[in-house]
């Protein structure tokens, strides 16, 4: 089992295996790590400790496809501790991560969108550092191109980055509403979760909730937060109130003839 393997120290050699000049190695131990990581604090502070992290980054600029993706991959899982995602930061991972979802394939772009978004999380400055490095027009382009899973991963990363007001104009001037907005509709409930959340989070400016409304997200939206059991009811509840109450709240009654009052009653 996995925690066998630690027992016996196994993360120390694998990390210092993601420097050796064989390829071949670094990649498969990357793939290692991942696996011990997944679902184990304990082997996740073993690996940071190990010094995992900049071998990882370097990992990211490799030219070797498969290297890429575990690394990406690796470090998303690492990055799930508040600690650890300080650790990356540091390491300057972002830029490479960045680089990888322009020219990775659509795995490692998944993964690499996957890290990004949970790099950003709680965290104002990496949520700034993340646009700044460019990756709001790759990420708007899985929105609209993606595999099912990157425009899920990719969805998540724009939510998060459309909590900065700079970020919400930039993310509409790429084109991003619409692909959000077909997300609606997406078979993945998460893809839904996250694209209405980011609508919400990008509507709270008003020349783009006017976007917003005129690009036909309200059927959508009110379908959603109907759904008696649906996963993404809160979501579509909490962008329903910021598309009625911003743009100085002349959107509040498309939301109420849409169908969504009951959205924008105080809870009884």
């Amino acid at each position: 089992g996995v925690m066998t393997i630690t027992a016996g120290g196994a993360i120390p050699p694998l990390a210092s295996l993601l420097s050796s000049e064989n390829l071949d190695a670094q990649s498969n131990a990357a793939a290692a790590l991942l696996n011990l990581a997944l679902g184990s604090p304990q082997n996740k502070v073993a690996m940071v400790e190990s010094g995992a992290i900049p071998p990882l980054v370097e990992m990211l600029s490799h030219h070797s496809a498969n290297a890429q993706e575990h690394a990406a991959a690796a470090l998303w899982n690492l990055a799930s501790s508040a600690k650890n995602r300080t650790a990356i930061t540091q390491a300057k991972a972002i830029p490479p991560l960045v680089a990888l979802l322009e020219t990775g394939g659509d795995a490692a772009r998944t993964k690499a969108a996957g890290a990004l978004q949970t790099l950003c999380k709680n965290n104002i400055d990496n949520k700034i550092a993340v646009a700044q490095a460019g990756a709001i027009p790759p990420l708007v382009q899985m929105l609209a191109q993606g595999s099912p899973l990157a425009k899920e991963t990719a969805a998540g990363a724009i939510q998060s980055l459309a909590t900065i007001p700079a970020n919400r104009e930039w993310i509409a001037g790429e084109g991003g509403l619409e692909p959000l907005i077909e997300l609606l509709q997406s078979n993945s409930v998460v893809a839904q979760r996250s694209a209405a959340a980011a609508l919400g989070n990008l509507a709270a400016n008003g020349e783009i909730c006017r976007e917003v409304v005129t690009g036909g997200a309200l059927t959508r939206m009110v379908e959603l937060y109907l759904q008696p059991e649906g996963e993404a009811r809160e979501q579509a509840c909490g962008a329903l109130q910021v598309i009625a109450t911003s743009d100085g709240c002349r959107h509040y009654r498309a939301v109420v003839s849409a169908g969504g009052e009951s959205a924008l009653q105080p809870p009884s």
